[in-house]
């Protein structure tokens, strides 16, 4: 998973096959965070947090 396009925020969980852990985020500040999962970008598998107060 990793933010796409017009995200609030910038994250990246990194490649799942080496890192082999859950990916955790958080997140201080409020707004809408746009991802993309890379494994299955191709599928189009997008999506989006919204952090409010």
């Amino acid at each position: 998973m990793a933010s796409d396009g017009d995200s609030d925020f910038d994250f990246d969980s990194g490649d799942p096959k080496q890192t082999g852990d859950p990916f955790e985020q958080s997140f201080d500040d409020t707004g809408v965070g746009l991802y993309v999962c890379e494994p299955h970008r191709s599928l189009g598998m997008k999506g989006g947090i919204v952090v409010v107060e």
